[in-house]
């Protein structure tokens, strides 16, 4: 059985394994996920059915990926990151 991949989605693995983005319902159903869910790398997923392309990824050996999330930078907090007259008004 196919695994999750470090930094794949649900919707990198249905793709890859599918042939289309198609496959991702039809993934989740099968393994009792949320489209949406976060899956731990390791993780193995029954895929269903090939919908269009299959080969063409396994052939070349290409794995999709993409994090699963945009990490936005922490906003850091108080007075020893203020900067005056931008956060830190004086009155």
């Amino acid at each position: 059985m196919p695994v999750i991949k470090r930094h794949q989605t649900l919707a990198d693995f249905a793709t890859q394994y599918t042939g289309s983005i198609q496959g991702l319902v039809q993934v989740a159903q099968l393994n009792g996920l949320s489209m949406t869910d976060d899956i731990a790398p390791g993780t193995d997923l029954v895929t269903g059915e090939v919908i269009d392309v299959r080969n063409s990824t396994q052939t070349t050996g290409d794995e999709i990926a993409t994090i699963g999330r945009v990490l936005e930078p922490e906003q850091l907090e108080g007075i020893g990151y203020w900067i005056i007259s931008l956060d830190f008004k004086v009155s």
